[in-house]
């Protein structure tokens, strides 16, 4: 028995269907699992690049009514049930056979021919049930066929879906029909035959859920509400599209909610000038550029990631065509549930208004998995992965907090290119790759902004920052016409090992339950005629302030210079004709005084002075948390001269240690506090070679210390610390950079973050100022400076421009400074950067030459002899002194670049204005050049 088209269609919309509760309707999802593997698409997350062209393309054409039959066999023999909008209505009796042989028979003289003709249209007439005519043309308009019959009514559904007609349980008379606006944007809008009323219609058919009508036409579009206007639809001027069908669900001061029951669209409309921003395009069912698997992919709230262990493969399945969704009404807002069978995952979102910010969050501990014993667990998660897309029409651009920051402007042509992604905080470095990663900026801060329309929006992640990565890809490039950023959540890990033979790499799952605790983003629409990266800066600054734990630490008329030294490091020396690796002093406390009151000498009078590796453990890469001086710099005699020397100059001191990585002693030791990575191997951190990338064989790895140590670590740190009366500690790596154990401790990204939180309240609360190199986000709320904030971003291809994100958010919060002036190529330019982004001036010195440090772990600073930077960067100190002293505590209000020309503006109304090409500063009339200092260059 042949399966009809329609009922293709039917059951491939059922097997789709949404449990709606809370709303007024309830639907049950077509169980047949040969239609529903048929509307489950899935793919490859490692051939995701090649969708474009091993999918199928999507053709946006209005499904045509298709005709076995002709209108004269429908009017010879089926009986006619009635007229309704100038249509004639037809319906197939059951003796419709003997009608034809009755009828032929009369006509046709010759048997053979009549046969033929019988059987015929017989075989055009078997499928017919219901057909339908124009009065005026008398052309048949369509072919239906029954889908549902209770006591009061037939329902009928014409093959392309295009006409529902409605007659009585005993199907003699014709109660209504309906006319689908499109068989592209909906399955459930139908328009009545004078264009007045528009219908939402069930999943079933049975009942209509919402009825609309026209209340405004323009030129390009037609709007329809509900009579209490809760639920509305906006069509284009010919009726024929559908733009948007949505219902209110919440409602507050600033901002209302809208919600998609079919679809899951959710519209967030900023009250103060009625924009609305929605998680998918709406118009992403007719863009001819993507796939329709993409198209899908753009229609879906919630992708979900899976990892396979029997075929060490990851699947990713879209909400809008694979998961069971059950929308339910809440305070504020939504709970979504998303179920998805395939994989044996349920997961369920809430999306609710807050005061100025829609909030969608999931509860980690609330998914649901049952397929683990077979090997298939969740590794990712992204929610409204299209969420504010821009179209191939619209001007706009992405904020990115790539390093200082960057813009990646709406269809700016570079299609070809790589499309962004940068996990947020840096990648996990439990993972070693075998080749040397990319060198490039981090992600500090888990937000991104959309500016388009004299709107903007900042998206913010409350909770999960840890195991979040920002992605963003422009038109063309994101293999559709539309611009596109958003987060994606990754909720296990993966790592590789190598098997021997002819096995190649094998890829493990993270063991164990979900480790993120809590997902949770922040939506805060922007409402501005002049909208732009400034709104971001300022939402994100309000956020840190207001709900980030961030108190502000900048002081009024104060500008230091921030100067890092080097102590001492590991370095062959011959000893009786014998190499042996010593501690050998680059930089020792009484040198370290003497490059200090030169630079007070020429005019220096504030500082932060951050000394690395002063300690025997810092020095050989043992855990450092003694406090105690090195010998080979001078002792702890040089080194109380030293600290009392700064604290007479009321300089803050900052004593550095990183303990990221680590050899044996000291108490820790590298079979028992080494990382585990998740293919159960220690974590060794290598050396790769400068020329090829590889591993350079000549050096050892080293242990990637496990997070676990941490709080025994830093509550020794503090102790020592304050016990030698030690004011400052800089923490090196450990405010930036995060990473999981994964074996017996059981801990993730977002584990270590917490755990390294708690350990900086330690800290503070043992008197010790926390000075914080490139410090990330969650180390904000306590830090009273930071350091080597980036001065440029990754420079992708794909960035248009840099900002200075980062500063634009941080200044008048927390003192910072940025990366090494003189160690940049052009450190005239760095200087004008740093004074242009409000960064006070910062300077890498060491009192060794540069052939001293040949082989040695501080060969990177050869650039840093003291005696060829001290007078430039006095020099350079007291022009940034003069120029930001006075706004060292104001927030930055506007920053431009034009050329070689920027200007940033502070919240007092001082312009400070930057020539690069002419090297001059400008601040209230008053020009500062450096066209004639080359030195340093």
């Amino acid at each position: 028995m042949r399966i009809t088209k329609m009922k293709k269609i039917l059951a491939l919309l059922l097997s789709g269907a949404m449990i709606f509760s809370g709303m007024g309707s309830v639907v049950i999802a077509d169980e047949e699992e040969a239609v529903a593997d048929e509307a489950v698409e899935e793919d490859s997350q490692e051939n995701s690049e090649e969708e474009s062209s091993s999918e199928e393309v999507n053709v946006v054409e209005e499904e045509e009514e298709e005709f076995m039959s002709s209108p004269d066999e429908v009017e010879a023999y089926y009986d006619f049930v009635g007229e309704e909008d100038d249509f004639k209505i037809y319906i197939q009796p059951d003796d419709y056979k003997d009608r034809i042989e009755e009828g032929i028979n009369k006509t046709v003289k010759d048997e053979d021919e009549a046969k033929d003709q019988i059987k015929d249209i017989q075989k055009h007439l078997k499928h017919v049930e219901l057909a339908m005519i124009d009065s005026a043309t008398g052309k048949l308009v369509a072919e239906l066929e029954e889908i549902e019959h209770d006591k009061e009514q037939t329902i009928w559904f014409s093959e392309a879906g295009r006409f529902l007609v409605f007659l009585n349980a005993d199907n003699t008379k014709v109660l209504k029909i309906r006319y689908r606006v499109s068989t592209i944007d909906s399955e459930y809008l139908f328009l009545t035959k004078d264009q007045q009323t528009l219908e939402l219609y069930a999943t079933d058919y049975k009942s209509v859920r919402a009825t609309m009508q026209n209340v405004f036409e323009s030129d390009a579009k037609t709007l329809y509400k509900t009579e209490d206007e809760m639920q509305w639809a906006v069509l284009n001027a010919d009726k024929d599209e559908v733009e948007v069908c949505v219902r209110q669900v919440a409602e507050n001061d600033k901002m209302k909610m809208y919600f998609d029951e079919d679809t899951c669209l959710i519209g967030i409309e900023n009250k103060e000038n009625n924009y609305t921003w929605w998680s998918s395009p709406l118009n992403a069912s007719r863009d001819t550029r993507a796939t329709k698997l993409l198209v899908t992919d753009l229609q879906s709230s919630a992708v979900l990631t899976y990892g396979d262990s029997s075929t060490r493969g990851i699947t990713n399945l879209r909400s809008r065509n694979a998961a069971e969704v059950t929308a339910k009404e809440i305070e504020n807002g939504l709970l979504i549930t998303y179920e998805f069978s395939k994989c044996g995952v349920t997961i369920p979102i809430s999306y609710t208004l807050e005061e100025d910010y829609l909030s969608a969050s999931v509860n980690c501990a609330d998914i649901k998995e049952t397929m683990t014993d077979k090997g298939i667990v969740a590794t990712q998660l992204t929610i409204m992965g299209a969420f504010g897309a821009g179209t191939a029409t619209e001007n706009g651009y992405f904020v990115i907090p790539d390093g200082s920051g960057a813009l990646i402007r709406f269809n700016n042509g570079k299609d070809a290119t790589k499309s962004y992604t940068s996990k947020v905080y840096g990648r996990d470095i439990t993972n070693v790759p075998n080749t040397k990663p990319a060198v490039t900026e981090e992600v500090y801060m888990p937000v991104y902004g959309i500016v388009k329309d004299g709107n903007a929006m900042a998206v913010i992640i409350e909770k999960g920052d840890g195991n979040a990565t920002l992605n963003a890809s422009v038109s063309g490039q994101s293999l559709s016409s539309f611009n596109i950023c958003s987060f994606n959540f990754q909720l296990r890990g993966s790592d590789t090992y190598a098997m021997a033979g002819d096995y190649g790499n094998l890829t493990v799952f993270e063991d164990g339950a979900i480790k993120t605790k809590e997902i949770k983003l922040r939506y805060y629409p922007i409402a501005d005629e002049d909208a732009s990266y400034m709104n971001i800066a300022e939402t994100y600054r309000n956020y840190l302030l207001t709900d980030g734990g961030v108190s502000k630490k900048a002081q009024a008329n104060q500008t230091q210079m921030f100067l890092d030294l080097y102590g001492g490091t590991m370095k062959s020396r011959s000893v009786l004709g014998i190499p042996i690796t010593m501690k050998t002093s680059m930089t020792s406390f009484s040198e370290a005084q003497k490059i200090i009151s030169g630079l007070v000498d020429s005019g220096v009078s504030d500082m932060s002075v951050i000394y690395n590796n002063w300690t025997d453990e810092g020095i050989s890469g043992k855990v450092d948390n003694k406090a105690k001086p090195s010998n080979a710099l001078g002792g702890n005699s040089d080194f109380k001269k030293l600290t009392s020397y700064l604290n007479d100059k009321n300089f803050d001191f900052y004593p550095s240690v990183n303990n990221k990585v680590f050899k044996n002693g000291n108490g820790y030791y590298s079979f028992s506090d080494t990382t585990i990575r998740i293919s159960n191997a220690y974590s060794r951190q290598m050396t790769y070679n400068l020329s090829y990338g590889v591993q350079d064989t000549t050096k050892k790895t080293v242990s990637l210390l496990s997070p676990a140590t941490f709080t025994e670590v830093y509550n020794k740190l503090s102790s020592q610390y304050s016990k030698k009366g030690i004011s400052g500690v800089s923490l090196g790596e450990m405010t930036s950079t995060l990473w999981g154990d994964y074996g017996k401790q059981n801990m993730g990204r977002d584990d270590t973050k917490e755990t390294l939180q708690s350990n900086y309240q330690t800290i503070n609360n043992a008197g010790l100022s926390i000075l914080a190199d490139s410090c990330a986000s969650y180390a904000f709320p306590y830090a009273d400076k930071i350091s080597d904030v980036p001065l440029q971003s990754s420079g992708f291809d794909v960035f248009d421009e840099d900002i200075p994100f980062y500063q634009l958010v941080m200044h008048g919060v927390i003192p910072y400074s940025g990366t090494a002036i003189n160690g940049s190529a052009d450190s005239t330019q760095a200087f004008l950067t740093s004074v242009a982004t409000g960064c006070n001036p910062a300077y890498d010195m060491i009192y060794a030459e540069a052939s001293d440090l040949k082989d040695t772990d501080l060969d990177k600073y050869f650039y840093s002899h003291y005696l060829f930077w001290a007078d430039t960067a006095s020099e350079e100190y007291q022009i940034a002194k003069e120029v930001l002293s006075s706004v060292s505590d104001k927030v930055i209000t506007d920053y431009v670049r034009n050329g070689d020309i920027s200007v940033t503006v502070y919240e007092d109304g001082t312009q400070v204005k930057v020539d690069y090409a002419k090297k001059t500063i400008t601040v209230g009339g008053k020009d500062y050049s450096l066209a004639d200092d080359e030195k340093g260059e």
